[in-house]
């Protein structure tokens, strides 16, 4: 039950690979519907989640993007939202003169 989220984001990033997750229907009941929260976030940051009755279907893409977030109550889901962040490079900064 601890696996799907991080599974599922390294899932949302096989450019064009299907990836299935079945026989989850059991997470549905835990700190939040993991099913509903997992597909809603990644889909908030680009990715291509479909929800199924007992599991995800997850389409692979190049790259996610931010996007506002719940994390339904769920810390599970608050570091779903967080790892996106750590695949990503750092916006370009520059130095300005003071």
């Amino acid at each position: 039950p601890d696996l799907l989220p991080p599974l599922a984001l390294y899932a949302a990033l096989q450019p064009g690979r299907v990836t299935r997750f079945t026989h989850a229907a059991f997470l549905r009941r835990k700190e939040s519907d993991r099913l509903t929260s997992i597909t809603e976030t990644l889909n908030a940051l680009g990715a291509h989640v479909r929800q199924e009755q007992d599991g995800l279907t997850v389409t692979g893409v190049a790259r996610l993007h931010g996007g506002d977030v719940s994390a339904w109550g769920d810390h599970r889901i608050a570091m779903l939202a967080g790892g996106d962040v750590c695949g990503r490079a750092p916006p370009p900064w520059r130095r300005t003169a003071r």
